[in-house]
């Protein structure tokens, strides 16, 4: 019987350590017994560097002691425990999540004489969990931003096109009045950059997504960037000397890297240096360091990453997870937003890239943007075909918006550039004026309008059945998700390019004008 016995503990000692399941077992002072190859797997140390040491004292971090603690004296007590969850950290100090299930470990006579623990590693599950709440968080962030902002850029829109006219109108005006007016213009267009930025959250500005050497993106950022970051601090800029091409909007790009560059900054109120640095790596070391869910699993292609990293104190563990929330912030109030890394988050999604950040805390931090690599394209030439103003004088826009106020503005601008205009109040007056066989060389129509047909749906109407007259659209923000993805490939773009509000005067002009005279295309 003895023998017996001790041929059954050995098959169950070895299904112990052969099982796919982390297993451990702990006596019932709390001391390591057992650590199954599956745990040694997931967690980094040996067999031989754990038996006999306190499990709750020496592997469980500070503020989940006491919990875990609890579970095992429970289980002493004969009380199980099932699908307990708590961090575990590894020998090389990345979390892992775990489920435990903990019970009562017996010997032949009944008695306990410790805890058997059968633990699931359900990292993956919570990066997925994490990513799902987080793209819930940026959307109904963004569907609120989104509304605001697009009654903020017809108002915008409004301001803008009256102080021009005021301006051209009052033609010599002394110093302080002209200063007056270049204030005024000037806080317009900062409103316009805070909408755009908002816009972000959730994709709802269609970003200009264009080719764009990263080298020279960055060294115009450094120039900027090393006068005005602090006496203190010391900024350093590391390119390769290949050239490295992206599809994005260089725009957010800058935005970006003025975001993690503040962050590091205000990480070493003491003074340090501040290490931004650009490279081309391969998509095996891209898919080495995305999470789950950040790569297309089929693209197989190279990634350009952009580093920035800084001696600061680095970010707790804790919170390290929800830096990208919207509005989560540890600065002190009034110090940060917390939006500067939401941004970042959202730019790179929009982008097809992805955003990794590793800290320890008192060792700084290291916030790598990746981007897929493009192959590097010729810029087309700015320059606007000349047309004469005859050719000009003879066409006719059809303005379709909803907003009065922005409608006159509207006109006038067009009128001034010498086209004729007829003006419709929704999608439905500006099929009729059409369907009435009138004259119109370019309808020109707000996205977002009242009614069962938006602007894009009027634009599609008129290619199908007026193909010969061009469509331009324009818009401070996209409703419709899929008019937001569709307006967000080149194909869309050039089938209607799209001019956001509240727009100058020449972006007005330099589009109207591609779109009527074949000119090159215009985003």
């Amino acid at each position: 019987a003895r023998k017996e016995s001790e041929r059954t503990l050995a098959e169950l000692t070895q299904l112990i350590d052969t099982a796919n399941a982390p297993i451990f077992g702990i006596d019932a002072a709390g001391q390591v017994t057992e650590w199954n190859q599956s745990t040694v797997r997931i967690s980094g140390f040996e067999k031989a560097e754990v038996l006999g040491r306190d499990l709750v004292q020496d592997f469980i971090t500070e503020e989940h002691k006491a919990s875990v603690k609890e579970v095992l004296d429970n289980a002493l007590r004969g009380e199980e425990t099932a699908n307990f969850e708590f961090p575990l950290y590894t020998k090389k100090g990345s979390r892992l999540d775990v489920l435990l299930n903990a019970s009562a470990r017996r010997d032949l006579e009944g008695n306990i004489i410790g805890v058997i623990g059968v633990g699931q590693d359900v990292s993956l599950l919570k990066e997925k969990e994490n990513s799902l709440q987080q793209a819930q968080k940026m959307e109904a962030v963004g569907q609120l931003t989104g509304g605001l902002a697009h009654d903020f850029n017809n108002l915008l829109s409004i301001i803008q096109g009256n102080l021009r006219f005021l301006q051209n109108d009052l033609e010599d005006v002394d110093d302080d009045i002209q200063l007056l007016f270049e204030d005024a213009l000037s806080a317009v267009s900062d409103g316009t950059e805070l909408t755009g930025r908002l816009l972000q959250f959730s994709s709802n500005r269609g970003l200009q997504q264009i080719v764009q050497e990263v080298n020279e993106t960055m060294e115009k950022f450094y120039r900027l960037m090393s006068r005005t970051i602090g006496e203190k601090i010391s900024l350093v800029l590391n390119l390769p000397e290949e050239k490295l091409f992206v599809s994005i909007d260089s725009s957010q790009l800058e935005n970006s890297l003025l975001n993690l560059v503040i962050n590091a900054r205000d990480a070493m109120p003491n003074g340090g240096e501040i290490c931004v640095r650009a490279e081309k790596i391969d998509y095996t070391e891209a898919k080495q360091a995305a999470k789950h869910g950040d790569m297309n699993e089929l693209s197989n292609q190279e990634f350009v990453k952009v580093t920035v990293s800084d001696q600061g104190t680095g970010i707790d563990p804790d919170i390290i997870t929800r830096i990208t929330e919207p509005f989560f912030t540890t600065k002190d109030v009034g110090a940060g937003t917390g939006l500067g890394l939401s941004m970042v988050y959202s730019f790179l999604k929009t982008s097809g890239g992805f955003l990794r950040v590793e800290s320890e805390v008192g060792e700084g931090a290291v916030v790598e943007m990746y981007f897929p690599s493009v192959k590097g394209e010729k810029n087309l030439s700015t320059e606007s075909s000349v047309v004469s103003s005859k050719s000009v004088s003879s066409k006719t826009i059809l303005v379709v918006e909803d907003e009065p106020r922005v409608r006159r503005v509207t006109i006038r601008d067009l009128r001034g550039l010498n086209y004729k205009t007829i003006e419709a109040g929704n999608a439905d007056m500006a099929m009729s004026i059409i369907k009435s066989g009138e004259q119109i060389d370019l309808v020109f129509s707000d996205i977002l309008m009242p009614g069962d047909m938006d602007g894009r749906m009027l634009g599609d109407w008129v290619e199908e059945y007026y193909p010969e007259i061009k469509v331009v659209l324009t818009s401070g923000y996209s409703k419709d998700k899929d008019v937001v993805k569709d307006s967000l490939s080149n194909k869309d773009l050039a089938k209607y390019p799209i001019i956001r509000k509240p727009y100058r005067i020449n972006v007005l002009a330099e589009g109207i004008q591609s779109a009527l005279f074949d000119g090159p295309s215009y985003e």
